[in-house]
């Protein structure tokens, strides 16, 4: 999302590819470190140097020697723009940009299909609320389920500071209300729901065990359409890639996914992207509030 309203690049690696020591987790379960530039070759030698070779691995050279000019080596699987979009809570609507961005994704898709090997439209990937589990996301039940943990550790690890766990620090934001429970962030709700994580009846393996159930139906359907990445809008909850279009200055993004250990292919698509569309644009609210 970030990399999408800023006009960027971006790659979220295979998890495990990149260190993640003195990054605050969410959930060491699924956290990643990754680049985000201004060009496909930006990420590509970002991850020259975050990556752990020994992981995975890397095309000969470099991740750049992924990239391409032509999409004829390269089979897309899409998503439905009208299903695949982020919930009203996450993002206001407004009608008229809700129809560019579904214009320009659906003119972005016809493009690539002209130009693709292969191309699958509205690949049956099961929605979001097949992670649900007794009512509730699986993937973001984990991470109150594994917050305790995550936190202990990280905290637990830093050399300076006085706090070292997750319930030092919800004391800490109690005896400090004025500077830690301000206005805009006026509680810890999120903090002590993990630290009170009742796991007693197994509920933590039975969250991971659902939630790795669903996510591995990716693999099924490319394995099934023979594709080597599906697409989706940028505002959606697939994964994190970004290209442009515009709207009101707000960039208009597209997602790509790829099976594990094929970041390989998200720099192709990238640079595939920058060779069939128009250059980016910086967002025209982003440059209004730019000094130098």
């Amino acid at each position: 999302m970030p990399a999408v309203r800023a006009s960027l690049f971006t790659i979220k690696p295979t998890h495990g590819l990149v260190e993640s020591t003195n990054i605050v987790p969410i959930t060491a379960r699924y956290d990643t470190a990754g680049p985000i530039g201004k060009t496909t070759k930006d990420i590509a030698d970002l991850m020259d140097i975050l990556v752990n070779r020994d992981k995975t691995h890397v095309p000969e050279g470099s991740y750049a020697s992924a990239m391409v000019y032509d999409w004829t080596d390269i089979r897309v699987g899409t998503l439905d723009p009208e299903t695949w979009r982020l919930p009203d809570a996450f993002v206001k609507p407004v009608p008229e940009a809700t129809k560019q961005i579904l214009d320009d994704t659906r003119n972005a898709y016809m493009k690539i299909k002209g130009l693709a090997k292969s191309y699958h439209d509205n690949v049956p990937l099961p929605p979001l609320s097949a992670f649900e589990y007794e009512g509730k996301s699986s993937a973001e039940a984990l991470m109150t389920a594994d917050l305790k943990v995550n936190m202990d550790n990280y905290l637990g690890s830093l050399k300076e500071g006085k706090v070292k766990s997750l319930q030092e620090l919800v004391d800490w934001n109690s005896a400090h209300e004025d500077e830690a429970l301000t206005e805009e962030y006026p509680n810890q709700e999120l903090l002590i729901r993990g630290l009170n994580f009742d796991d007693s009846a197994g509920l933590r393996e039975k969250l991971a065990t659902h939630a790795e159930a669903v996510a591995a139906k990716i693999d099924e359907i490319m394995m099934a359409y023979h594709i080597d990445v599906v697409i989706a809008p940028g505002d959606c909850m697939l994964s994190e890639y970004a290209a442009v279009g515009d709207f009101n200055g707000r960039p208009v993004g597209l997602l790509v996914a790829a099976q594990r250990h094929q970041d390989s292919k998200l720099i192709k698509v990238m640079s595939v992207w920058e060779a069939t569309f128009d250059s980016r644009k910086a967002p025209k609210d982003f440059l209004k509030h730019t000094t130098v």
